[in-house]
């Protein structure tokens, strides 16, 4: 029997065995490996159109709809697949986050900017999802944090789904806003359910899919933890569920006055919400995808609602605050050029990220390619992931390019470079902002993370991304110019070392919100 035909029958026995158990995950996932596995396009076609011929409900009909969603690109079947989740009895909370997990993940890769991430995530009806885990969880919580007021702040709980290391952002940016509550003479501890590291988190779904977690770099943490602070990190061994009840707990013995969130969501702000003040910080350049009193916006969006407007109604209102600091730079010594394999009369190009060979590729690396085929005094440092060569510029000559795998830290990296790049993605806003605290010129498309840290300099779309990247490479006055004008932008508008008094007000605003929305549960209606 031939390889090809060989291909073919273990395609069709993958289906009929899933078929023949259709809540069995494994098979479903056994499935897609033999279905990518398999070069010929008519038993492809045929597999999905015998999956497309039923849609079945529960479970079956959920690792039906989002294997076919990973398959076909048919947002379609995500659809279908929400809404099962949602319907599913009894409820599995590993089965819900595993599925707005790998959601949040794909819209990172796939959606180029903020409408496209969020569009993405709502058609999966993640914010929805999140809700209906908090409920599950305040429902098997036996002893739930008991609300009551809170008449000045001293005790900060601060929350993050998931803590790893220096070259995780979420992480960095908790430590950095710990240490700003410390500053400002507050009690904080850190509380940090470990959520990404979910067991067999890819199980759950139709396909292989996960979004992998770091494993947490206990060594960074003692060092990078405030003076007099301590952090609660759950054992990953325990299912998400016996997880937060427990974190909960331990934020009760601690009683906080504030609960300040980093991240996007977490089942976990459910029950904290319904009894503390929540503060919410999140990751993008979106309100956090949980309850919050107030939430820190990067954008001018203030006011009433902004969470409700991007997520749905399945979040209660909040009052967005201007608060535009992320990061606190801290400068380095340059790594010498030649330990970057610069030479003399290089350009150096510089990307940042943990996701590169998914983010380069389409029309953009296309571009990029032709431009260094026309240039050879261009080099390209890519930086981050395990420093593998992003498939889209498998043609570009290796000696154009430099592959660093995920770093401690990239200051030391950026002054030998002459122009940021960042490519079109919803993400990168962290990035972008440490080269614009080095005084690098930056290319970021509008309507993402990386365009809104740049403001007026972004890119209105791809082709005035690249008249500007071509204005850049021959004018060097030009890049000085704007690479100033962005460090001063820096160093007005996001440098953390400022920071502290917006933040103690932020913190104010949620303690009188949350007092309001308390007085309106405890008064009776009138008679």
């Amino acid at each position: 029997m031939s390889e090809p035909a060989r291909d073919q029958l273990l395609l069709h026995d993958a289906l009929a065995r899933a078929l023949a158990n259709p809540t069995d995950g494994q098979r479903w996932q056994q499935l897609c490996a033999r279905y990518q596995h398999c070069a010929a396009a008519a038993p492809r076609q045929a597999v999905l159109a015998r999956l497309r011929r039923e849609a079945p409900d529960g479970v079956a009909g959920f690792l039906r709809a989002t294997l076919l969603a990973h398959l076909t690109g048919e947002r379609g079947h995500v659809e279908r697949a929400a809404a099962l989740a949602l319907s599913i009895e009894p409820l599995d909370v590993e089965r819900l986050y595993a599925f707005v997990a790998y959601e949040w993940g794909d819209a990172l890769r796939d959606g180029a900017d903020r409408a496209g991430f969020v569009g993405r995530l709502r058609q999966a009806r993640a914010a929805e999802l999140v809700a209906r885990m908090g409920r599950e969880l305040i429902a098997h919580t036996a002893v739930p944090l008991a609300p009551r007021a809170v008449e000045r702040i001293d005790r900060v709980a601060l929350v993050t789904p998931f803590l790893a290391g220096a070259g995780h952002t979420p992480s960095v940016l908790a430590l950095e806003h710990a240490a700003l509550l410390r500053q400002a003479g507050l009690q904080v501890r850190l509380f940090a359910p470990q959520d990404q590291a979910q067991i067999e988190q890819g199980h759950y779904l139709g396909h292989p899919g996960q979004l992998v977690g770091n494993t947490p770099d206990l060594a960074w943490l003692g060092a990078a933890l405030p003076a007099g602070m301590s952090a609660s990190l759950s054992d990953p061994a325990f299912s998400l569920l016996e997880r937060w009840r427990a974190m909960l707990a331990l934020i009760g013995d601690f009683d906080p006055d504030l609960v300040l969130f980093v991240g996007l969501q977490s089942a976990l702000l459910a029950p904290l919400y319904a009894a503390r003040p929540v503060l919410g910080l999140c990751i993008h350049s979106t309100p956090p995808m949980a309850p919050v009193d107030v939430w820190l916006s990067a954008a001018d969006c203030c006011g009433e609602g902004a969470g409700a407007e991007v997520w749905g109604a399945a979040l209660p209102p909040a009052w967005g605050r201007h608060y535009p600091y992320r990061l606190r730079y801290r400068p380095a010594p340059a790594r010498p050029r030649a330990a970057l394999g610069l030479a003399d009369g290089q350009l150096a190009l510089v990307t940042v990220g943990v996701r590169l060979g998914e983010e380069i590729g389409g029309p953009w690396a296309a571009r990029m390619a032709a431009l260094l085929a026309r240039r050879a005094d261009l080099v390209w440092l890519l930086v981050g992931g395990d420093g593998a060569l992003p498939a889209a510029l498998a043609q570009v000559p290796a000696g154009q390019l430099r592959l660093l795998p995920q770093q401690a830290g990239v200051a030391d990296i950026l002054p030998n470079c002459d122009l940021f790049l960042n490519p079109p993605r919803m993400g990168g806003g962290f990035s972008v902002a440490e080269a614009m605290a080095q005084g690098l010129p930056v290319l970021a498309l509008g309507g993402s993370d990386g365009g809104a840290k740049v403001g007026a300099l972004a890119a209105a779309d791809l082709d005035d991304y690249f008249v500007r990247l071509d204005a850049y490479l021959a004018d060097a006055a030009l890049r000085a110019r704007d690479g100033a004008a962005l460090r001063l932008r820096f160093e007005q508008n996001m440098d953390l070392a400022q920071a502290g008094p917006a933040l103690l007000a932020a913190g104010e605003l949620a303690r009188q919100r949350y007092l309001l929305r308390r007085a309106a549960l405890t008064t009776p209606p009138a008679s």
